[in-house]
């Protein structure tokens, strides 16, 4: 794993950093909509001002606009990276793989050589997007979530901390049980 990160993205950082700050751009502009609404709600219906909601609403309008927009563009960038990275690790096991004695071959055997072509490459391929589409979104969600949440109502916000350990054990619990599981599936799929 640490060769994938180090030596096969090391040519994408750049594109990868990119990826991450328009990501990040994108997930800001999802999180402006819950304040902007209550703010409507709140501040400008109240008021009466049918300027103000056109002018507030537009706001959202933009803001949901550039967060599909972003997250489209960060998602592709991912992929892109992705599929190069993967691109240029399949290259390489092919060539590992022509170069290997026939004993090596029997050892590994033709069945396990094309499911690491081709399922644990598959696998590692999609690692590699999901990391960069949610590595950055899910943790700004979630901290931002929690801030907006106590900007707006501190008493709803208590009751979304008091369900983060349940969420948490329920994460780890059906982690523990289905990690072992997809190991026997690929250990089948080996075979």
């Amino acid at each position: 794993m640490k060769k994938i990160l180090t030596f096969y993205l090391q040519p994408y950082y750049l594109r990868m950093a990119v990826g991450f700050l328009i990501k990040f751009t994108g997930t800001i502009m999802d999180l402006l909509l819950p304040w902007t609404l209550a703010h409507m709600i709140d501040v400008v219906i109240p008021a009466n001002r049918r300027g103000g909601i056109l002018l507030w609403g537009g706001f959202m309008l933009v803001c949901s606009l550039l967060a599909v927009s972003f997250n489209i563009l960060a998602n592709r960038m991912a992929s892109r990276v992705a599929s190069d990275a993967m691109f240029r690790i399949r290259n390489d096991l092919f060539e590992k793989i022509m170069y290997l004695s026939g004993s090596d071959l029997d050892r590994f055997t033709r069945p396990s050589l094309i499911s690491r072509l081709t399922s644990d490459t598959y696998h590692v391929h999609q690692m590699l997007g999901r990391i960069q589409r949610l590595g950055v979104r899910a943790p700004i969600l979630l901290t931002g979530g929690i801030v907006m949440t106590l900007l707006l109502d501190p008493a709803l916000a208590l009751v979304l901390l008091a369900t983060l350990p349940l969420l948490t054990v329920v994460v780890v619990l059906v982690s523990r049980k289905s990690i072992p599981l997809f190991g026997q599936v690929q250990l089948r799929v080996d075979r």
